[in-house]
């Protein structure tokens, strides 16, 4: 497995279908949006999730 490091770096280089495809892959679904940045940001974020574990029940509490 590689390092998230590097995984993130990987998203950095993706154009739009492919960063479209990245999304699907992690999420399962087709995103709401096709801006580059949003879709960087939020594969990037999905895979530290994936990878390092979510928010704990308490901070997802605390967040509603």
């Amino acid at each position: 497995m590689r390092p998230i490091s590097e995984e993130i770096a990987a998203l950095r280089v993706l154009n739009v279908a492919e960063l479209t495809e990245a999304y699907v892959r992690l999420f399962g679904r087709l995103p709401r949006c096709k801006q580059p940045t949003w879709l960087f940001r939020k594969c990037a974020w999905r895979l530290q999730e994936i990878r390092l574990g979510g928010l704990s029940e308490t901070a997802k509490a605390g967040a509603a």
